[in-house]
């Protein structure tokens, strides 16, 4: 028997009828309790019912007929909201790609002017230096983007990327005046220019939907040249800046001090500069994977068109990814597909998935095969 319930409930004594026994006869099916038959007094007379379990009656059949409906309607206000704000996020993105775009083109043609008119790059810095401050300022936006989940990015590494910049735009080449017509200071700044032009152009097409096959072409192959050379301008520019900062010991904090605290922007230069040593390999190899990624995917999305193999891969791919280019060829960006080749069979690398372009079977102790007419599919098994 069970215990009595405290505070009863919908109809009758506050004790509940035994579970375990299954009905055969009078409780309906299988799974039901054992109901007890009502008494000839009882099976004439209307069921009475407490206010408080008509209410809860009404209430629950409320519910049951009105609740659908206030959930569907709901669900739709609530992906009514999703899209307005997916538009917005849309729209405010695409402005910014522009203006960004647009930004560094304008520093671009200044650039070349100034060389064309002056001959030489110095004074190049002097020229230029309001538009890039406000738009590598401006750059700080990208961190909010990440930040509000507009941008599908990590914060810790847009973050790096961007103060990287504001740091050699603010603290060495602003606040250092005698190093600003360095060779290396108009280094690091063309490969900035091209790069971010290129970076901003193919963000903004990609958002119009329309990515000229240029533009992906450029966006993954400049780096290449423009990444070493951005790197060697900066780290010769902090070079250059060492002798002046030591000298006049600027944004040192000494000791003695009321904060019991000592900075030295000397040092803290050198460091900076031994950081690039472990992180621009890691880097640089990281976009040389997405390129191989990003490039080989569209070749391999054109060669799909007469493989019915690869196509079936590649559609798979694409409609996990949920984008698809206007020459109708599903993308490849994702970062967990991989092209590579092996004895003649082309493979696409999906995370623990393997999509064989080909009829061969492969086998593997740490596979099973699941034969297809036209794609066969590895599942690695733990």
């Amino acid at each position: 028997s069970s215990e009595p319930r405290s505070g009863g409930g919908c109809g009758g004594p506050a004790g509940r009828f035994p579970t375990s026994a299954r009905s055969r006869g009078r409780g309906g099916g299988p799974g039901r309790p054992l109901l007890p038959l009502p008494s000839a007094g009882q099976r004439h007379r209307a069921p009475s019912t407490s206010p408080g379990c008509a209410a809860t009656m009404a209430s629950s059949e409320e519910d049951g007929s009105n609740g659908g409906a206030s959930e569907a309607g709901e669900e739709r206000e609530a992906t009514g909201k999703r899209r307005r704000l997916g538009l917005l996020a849309t729209a405010w993105l695409t402005f910014y790609n522009i203006a960004m775009t647009a930004g560094w083109l304008v520093l671009a043609i200044a650039m070349v002017r100034f060389y064309m008119e002056k001959g030489t790059h110095k004074g190049v810095y002097k020229h230029i230096q309001k538009t890039l401050k406000f738009f590598q300022t401006f750059a700080l936006l990208e961190i909010v983007h990440c930040l509000i989940g507009i941008v599908p990015t990590s914060v810790l590494v847009t973050g790096v990327q961007v103060s990287s910049r504001i740091f050699m735009v603010w603290l060495i080449t602003h606040s250092i005046k005698p190093i600003q017509n360095e060779e290396s200071v108009v280094l690091f700044l063309v490969a900035w220019t091209v790069t971010e032009i290129t970076r901003y152009s193919f963000y903004t097409f990609s958002l119009l939907d329309h990515l000229p096959y240029f533009i992906k072409w450029a966006r993954y192959n400049f780096f290449i040249i423009l990444y070493p050379v951005g790197v060697a301008g900066e780290l010769l520019t902090i070079y250059a800046a060492l002798p002046y900062v030591k000298k006049t010991g600027m944004f040192s904090v000494r000791l003695p001090n009321k904060y019991n605290v000592s900075f030295d922007y000397y040092y803290f230069l050198l460091i900076t500069m031994a950081s690039y040593i472990p992180l621009f390999p890691q880097l640089y190899f990281h976009m040389l994977r997405q390129r191989r990624k990003v490039l080989h995917g569209e070749g391999f999305s054109k060669f799909s068109s007469t493989s019915p193999a690869v196509q079936a891969a590649h559609m798979k791919q694409g409609s996990k990814e949920g984008s698809e280019y206007s020459s109708g060829f599903y993308n490849v960006f994702g970062s967990s597909i991989n092209p590579f080749d092996i004895g003649g069979i082309l493979l696409l690398e999906d995370e623990d998935e393997l999509f064989v372009a080909g009829k061969l079977p492969i086998f593997s102790l740490d596979c099973a095969t699941e034969l297809a007419m036209g794609v066969s599919k590895l599942e690695n098994v733990d």
